[in-house]
C-alpha cells in the first residue's frame, strides 16, 4: 500500500504568478502535450518520459508535465515516483484538477481510500464546485457505505454536469437511505442519459439486483432496451435478471449469445457457441468482446481461416490495444504464419517492451523460424520474471532437445508438467526422452497419460509398444503395436 503523504497547498502571490506563467507556457506547447498523451496511450512510456524531461529542462515547475510524467511512472508501476510527481504538480498548480484526480486514483487503486478522500477534500477547498472532486468523493464514500455523505457531494453537482457513472452511485445511495423519491428521480435521469452510455443500464441493473429488487430491475430493462442499441453488456444484464426470475433457459440463451465461447466451452460445445456468437455479431457488429469470443470459438473448432477476419476486425477497432494485437497473433500462429506473426510481434515489443505475453509469443515464433539462440534468450527473460510460465519451460525444453542437451530438456518438460499436469505436448515430448535414458517406468506412465488424452496419436502407441516390450509385457506391447498399425493406415 502506498503511504499517504500529507501535502500543504502553499498560497502566495509568488505561487499564483508561477502558476499563471506555467499555464501560459503550457498553452504555448499544447501540441507537444497532445503528442505526449498519444505516446502514453500507445504505451511508449520511455519516449513520452524523454519528451517530458525536455520540457522540465526549460520549465522545472511545469505542473502539466509533472502530471503527465506521474501518469507514465504509474503505468510503469513506479508508484512512489508517480506519487511525488502528482504532489509536486498540485503544489505548483493548486487548482489543477487532473493532478488531484490522478493522485486520488493512485491511492484508491492501491487500497488507500482515506488518502484519496483527503486529496479530493483538498481540491474541494481550492475549487468548491469541482465536479472532479465531488464525483470522486461521492464514489469513495459510497464504497465505504457512507451513503449520506456520498449524496451530499453528488447533489452539489448540477444535474447537467453529473458524470454518467455517478448516477448508479446516486441510485444506490438513495435506496440505501430509504429515499424512494430521490431514487425514482435518479432512474428518470438515467433513462434520459442512456443513449451513448453502453454501461449505464447494466450498472443500474446491478444496483437493483444488489438490493434484491429483481422486479424493479426487470421494469427498468423494459424501458432501457427500447431506448438503447443492443450491446453485449446490456444483454448480459438481461440474462442476470432472467436468471434471478428463474427463467433459466432464457438466461442461458442470452448469455450464450454474448459469451458463447466461454459458457459453451464449459461443456465443450463449440459449434453451438459459434452460432450464438455469429448471431450476436450480426446484432452488434463492432462489439470487441463478441469478436474476441468468436475468434476463440472458431479456434477451438480449428476453423483458423474463418477466425482470421474477426481477429482483423478486432484489431481494426482497437489498433493500439495489446489484447487485440495478441488475438490476431494467436490466429496467425495457429495458421503457422510465422513470418507475419514475427512482424507484428516485433512492433508489439517496441510498444509494450515489458509485457511478458509479447515476449513469450515472440520467443515461440523465433523458435519456429529456427532462430534458436534468440528464442532461448526471450524465453529465459520471461522465466526470469515469471518462473512458473509453463509455455516458456516447454519451448526451452524443445530448444535443449534440439541442442542435444537431454538432461536439461527433461528438466524443462518436467517443470512444464509440474505447472500444467495435462500439458499434452510436454507429455508426448518427455516420454521418448525417458525411454532414451532407460527410465522405462517413467516413460510408460507419461505416455499412458498422453495416450488417454490423445488416443489417435500413432507415435505414442509406437513408443508404448517399445516400452512394454522392454518391460517384458508382450500382450500390452502387441495391443499398442496393433493400434499403431491401425492409425498409421489412415
Amino acid at each position: 500500500m502506498i503511504a499517504y503523504r500529507k501535502f500543504i497547498v502553499v498560497k502566495s502571490a509568488v505561487l499564483i504568478l508561477v502558476m499563471l506563467l506555467g499555464e501560459l507556457a503550457s498553452a504555448a506547447t499544447a501540441t507537444e502535450f497532445s503528442e505526449i498523451r498519444r505516446l502514453i496511450a500507445q504505451a511508449k512510456y520511455e519516449e513520452a518520459a524523454a519528451r517530458l524531461e525536455k520540457i522540465f529542462a526549460a520549465e522545472p515547475r511545469n505542473a502539466r508535465a509533472e502530471t503527465l510524467l506521474g501518469i507514465v511512472r504509474a503505468k510503469q508501476n513506479r508508484l512512489d515516483q508517480a506519487e511525488v510527481l502528482f504532489v509536486k504538480a498540485i503544489e505548483h498548480a493548486p487548482k489543477s484538477e487532473q493532478a488531484y484526480r490522478e493522485l486520488a486514483t493512485l491511492y484508491a487503486d492501491h487500497g488507500n481510500s482515506q488518502g484519496a478522500i483527503d486529496v479530493y477534500e483538498k481540491l474541494v477547498f481550492e475549487v468548491k464546485e469541482s465536479v472532479t472532486a465531488r464525483a470522486g468523493l461521492a464514489k469513495l464514500y459510497e464504497k465505504q457505505g457512507e451513503f449520506a455523505k456520498s449524496l451530499e457531494h453528488a447533489e452539489h453537482i448540477a444535474v447537467t454536469q453529473r458524470p454518467w457513472d455517478l448516477l448508479p452511485v446516486m441510485l444506490l445511495d438513495y435506496l440505501s437511505v430509504n429515499n424512494p423519491d430521490g431514487a425514482q428521480k435518479t432512474v428518470g435521469e438515467i433513462l434520459n442519459r442512456l443513449p451513448g452510455n453502453a454501461e449505464l443500464a447494466p450498472r443500474t441493473v446491478d444496483v437493483f439486483l444488489g438490493k434484491g429488487m429483481t422486479n424493479d430491475a426487470a421494469e427498468f430493462l423494459k424501458v432501457a432496451t427500447a431506448r438503447q442499441r443492443p450491446s453485449a453488456s446490456l444483454l448480459a444484464a438481461v440474462a442476470k435478471v432472467q436468471d434471478r426470475q428463474g427463467q433459466r433457459e432464457e438466461a442461458w440463451a442470452t448469455i450464450a449469445l454474448l459469451e458463447g465461447a466461454r459458457q459453451a466451452g464449459l461443456r465443450n460445445d463449440w459449434d453451438p457457441a459459434r452460432k450464438f456468437l455469429e448471431r450476436a455479431n450480426k446484432l452488434d457488429a463492432n462489439n470487441p468482446e463478441i469478436l474476441k469470443n468468436l475468434v476463440f470459438a472458431l479456434l477451438k473448432l480449428q476453423k483458423v481461416e474463418d477466425a482470421y477476419p474477426y481477429a482483423v476486425g478486432l484489431r481494426r477497432l482497437k489498433p493500439h490495444e495489446l489484447e487485440a494485437t495478441m488475438v490476431q497473433v494467436t490466429v496467425l500462429m495457429a495458421a503457422k504464419r510465422w513470418g507475419v506473426s514475427k512482424t507484428i510481434l516485433d512492433d508489439a515489443v517496441k510498444r509494450f517492451p515489458e509485457d511478458l505475453k509479447v515476449q513469450l509469443a515472440l520467443g515461440i515464433v523465433e523458435y519456429q523460424l529456427g532462430e534458436i539462440d534468440r528464442s532461448a534468450k526471450l524465453l529465459g527473460d520471461v522465466l526470469a520474471k515469471e518462473p512458473k510460465n509453463s509455455e516458456a519451460h516447454f519451448h526451452l525444453g524443445l530448444i535443449e532437445k534440439q541442442r542435444g542437451n537431454m538432461t536439461e530438456a527433461i528438466t524443462e518438460f518436467e517443470q512444464t508438467l509440474k505447472e500444467v499436469p495435462n500439458h499434452l505436448q510436454a507429455l508426448e515430448a518427455l516420454g521418448p526422452l525417458y525411454l532414451q535414458t532407460g527410465e522405462l517406468e517413467k516413460a510408460r506412465a507419461v505416455l499412458e497419460r498422453a495416450s488417454e488424452m490423445a488416443p489417435d496419436n500413432s507415435g505414442t502407441h509406437y513408443q508404448l509398444s517399445m516400452i512394454y516390450t522392454r518391460l517384458g509385457m508382450p500382450d500390452k506391447a502387441k495391443q499398442h503395436t496393433a493400434e499403431y498399425q491401425r492409425l498409421s493406415k489412415h
